[in-house]
């Protein structure tokens, strides 16, 4: 996956304008899964997933002052690898199919550099990604288009990611989350398949404020058991805060948005 993010943040003192606070995120996360899944009985199915997780993403993070006294650029390089294990039990019922599925926290170990005014620091750490729990519905509608509909709930839980920054030493105090996700599958023949859908995700530093996602992709069957996946998603959120920072209170417009690319090989034995 590859992705490009951008958070913005234009920060206000009583009226005047102060300046901006902007984070900009880039790069490439790779996944490699190992899955096997078992019938225990004519309806119901159990999976487990080996996923390994690897990637070198950036992000600079400017504070952009009204004069060059009051700007400072900093960039993270970070290098993570990890690995974590995925649980899923579901039942077929025909038109109506429904599952829950489990994801283990993910542990990273990473390298970090940071980069502010030319001089570079190296940092090692480690920290696990939050567990995950979801519940899906699936409906296949049988009429005059053959689609599926999938409607899923998922909690994640992100105050497992309670942990100190390397470089500010500011403790991180996430929340958890809950999510829903819709999204529709039409076959546009046996083997190419047509998705799109949308989400709501909550901040896990803010959960009032939520993330609108757009997304669209197409499945392709290469053969009867290779399965090439293409996917890409967009992701807004707007909002107005009043928080501190430098020791004032400052009132800010937030804007941020996110756009991600995917692409996935599946092979079956």
């Amino acid at each position: 996956m590859s992705f490009r993010y951008k958070h913005e943040e234009n920060a206000y003192s009583g009226g005047p304008y102060l300046g901006k606070f902007e984070d900009k995120g880039t790069g490439n996360i790779r996944a490699y899964d190992i899955a096997a899944s078992f019938k225990i009985s004519e309806t119901w199915a159990y999976g487990i997933t080996r996923e390994i997780i690897n990637g070198k993403p950036s992000v600079e993070i400017n504070t952009i002052g009204l004069t060059a006294a009051d700007t400072e650029r900093e960039k993270r390089e970070y290098d993570f690898s990890g690995s974590r294990t995925n649980f899923s039990l579901y039942r077929d019922r025909g038109l109506w199919n429904y599952g829950i599925a489990y994801s283990a926290p993910a542990g990273l170990d990473y390298d970090l550099k940071s980069t502010v005014n030319a001089v570079s620091t190296k940092y090692k750490g480690a920290l696990d990604l939050p567990r995950t729990l979801a519940l899906g519905i699936n409906h296949i509608w049988a009429g005059a288009v053959s689609a599926s509909i999938y409607f899923d709930i998922v909690k994640t839980f992100w105050s497992d990611m309670s942990f100190v920054d390397p470089v500010t030493l500011e403790k991180q105090n996430y929340k958890d989350s809950v999510s829903y996700h819709l999204g529709i599958e039409n076959d546009l023949s046996s083997t190419l398949q047509l998705r799109y859908g949308m989400a709501f995700i909550p901040s896990y530093e803010i959960s009032s404020v939520e993330s609108a996602y757009l997304t669209g992709g197409f499945g392709y069957y290469v053969t009867s058991n290779m399965y090439v996946d293409m996917g890409y998603a967009y992701g807004r959120r707007n909002y107005l805060e009043t928080w501190q920072r430098f020791n004032s209170s400052l009132d800010g417009r937030i804007q941020e948005s996110i756009h991600m690319f995917n692409v996935s090989l599946d092979w079956r034995i």
